[in-house]
């Protein structure tokens, strides 16, 4: 007999006739949430129903099933949460051409040696490049200071306030095109 506590019995699908869990009656989320927790169940378990975001979440916590998984699932915000944290699993044919631009500002401010792959710098807007500079200054010569509001250059200057010059370079420009 299996005795759970109430948290238990809400975590868990048990198989009260044989006293096993019953993998086969978790949806996907669950079961990625269970081999996360315990992953000597893995080969228990049918993983051809975790879509691309579960195998982000798995191979997030348990990196070393990789081999296991369909990578045509995951699609670029997958890739990119997944790299986010496991860099190492970038020897995968990774998709970059699918990344979101704002995908790649979250990916590039923590992982910046990415930055040969993004071909999105033209498509960010302002609030990404701010947060992007915000954590990896470095890539301030490939932003396009115009993209950047008043809010986008407040936020940015109190963390990188070496940028004010950029900022007072756009007004003046601003300024030169209006009068003319």
């Amino acid at each position: 007999m299996i005795n759970l506590n109430a948290s238990e019995r809400k975590d868990l699908v048990v198989d009260i006739n044989n006293n096993t869990l019953n993998f086969s009656s978790m949806d996907a989320d669950e079961l990625t949430e269970y081999i996360i927790d315990h992953p000597s169940v893995i080969d228990e378990c049918n993983l051809e129903i975790l879509d691309g975001s579960n195998w982000s979440r798995l191979l997030t916590f348990q990196p070393s099933f990789a081999p296991r998984c369909d990578c045509d699932k995951l699609d670029g915000w997958d890739w990119a949460n997944l790299l986010e944290e496991q860099p190492h699993l970038a020897y995968q044919d990774v998709p970059w051409e699918s990344f979101h631009p704002i995908a790649w500002s979250s990916l590039l401010s923590r992982q910046p040696q990415f930055a040969d792959h993004c071909d999105e710098w033209d498509n960010m807007d302002g609030k990404w490049w701010s947060f992007l500079l915000i954590a990896q200054p470095q890539f301030s010569n490939r932003c396009d200071w115009s993209k950047l509001s008043d809010d986008n250059w407040n936020e940015l200057l109190k963390y990188q306030p070496q940028f004010s010059d950029k900022r007072h370079e756009r007004k003046s420009d601003e300024r030169r095109n209006y009068d003319h």
